[in-house]
């Protein structure tokens, strides 16, 4: 099933309004200056409306991104306007005829791979575009948290001038494969008109294990340098549903 069609795309600012990007730009612009890099050029894969592209580039960085949505990046566009290079494709195939000096991808992107050559063609293509000593952060869902504390049904409701929404996530495990359908059915009251509608996705996650990433990562040349719990310095443990990365190319 399709992710991030035009329906869903639509509301995605929305849903995630409450979310901290410049907290979250903060914590990964951190992990880059303890690497020695403080400006440059960086890239997002997976970037979705751009959000955390505009934090990185008032801190300095010269920004350009790529999603696997049209939608999304269409979103992007208008946020970023017409100067910042944004690309439409998958992160085993986007291509930049430059390197960058560090590669990101956060909001689980790397767990939207759920099929292990697609990881390491990914990895490998990052490794392509990054320069000698280049960093790639990215953050994962992390498989000792994910099956110590299960993936429960959620209700989020939001309204704003325009609507009124509800969103249900249900979880369904595949404990044979690592991953977890989170199935996301959206209700929306139109303020305006009264019209109710209803939006479906599936979004299909892997979890994974420390020790496997960084196999994934030596295979595509690069180098786990540090492994953390997700917006701390804390090492990873089976409390931990979140889990983040800083390889370095050599």
């Amino acid at each position: 099933m399709a992710v991030f069609e035009k329906e869903y795309a639509a509301y995605y600012d929305m849903l995630y309004k409450n979310k901290s990007y410049d907290a979250e730009a903060d914590y990964v612009a951190d992990l880059l200056h303890e690497a020695g890099i403080a400006d440059g050029e960086l890239l997002d894969v997976g970037c979705g409306t751009g959000k955390h592209l505009a934090c990185m580039r008032k801190k300095g960085f010269s920004v350009s991104g790529v999603d696997v949505s049209q939608n999304m990046i269409q979103n992007a566009r208008k946020m970023l306007g017409d100067d910042v290079a944004l690309q439409v494709a998958d992160a085993t195939s986007f291509t930049f005829s430059k390197k960058f000096n560090a590669i990101t991808s956060l909001f689980h992107v790397v767990s939207y791979l759920t099929d292990t050559d697609d990881v390491i063609s990914a990895f490998k293509n990052i490794t392509i575009h990054l320069t000698g000593g280049g960093r790639f952060v990215f953050d994962f869902w992390h498989g000792a948290g994910c099956l110590t504390d299960f993936p429960k049904t959620k209700i989020l409701r939001l309204e704003d001038d325009t609507c009124s929404l509800m969103r249900i996530t249900e979880p369904v495990m595949h404990f044979d494969r690592n991953v977890i359908d989170v199935n996301f059915e959206v209700h929306l009251a139109d303020k305006s008109t009264g019209k109710i509608s209803k939006i479906n996705e599936t979004h299909t996650m892997r979890y994974f294990f420390l020790p496997e990433l960084e196999h994934y990562l030596k295979e595509a040349g690069l180098k786990c340098q540090k492994a953390y719990r997700w917006l701390s310095k804390e090492p990873l443990d089976s409390n931990a549903w979140y889990g983040v990365i800083v390889a370095k190319k050599d």
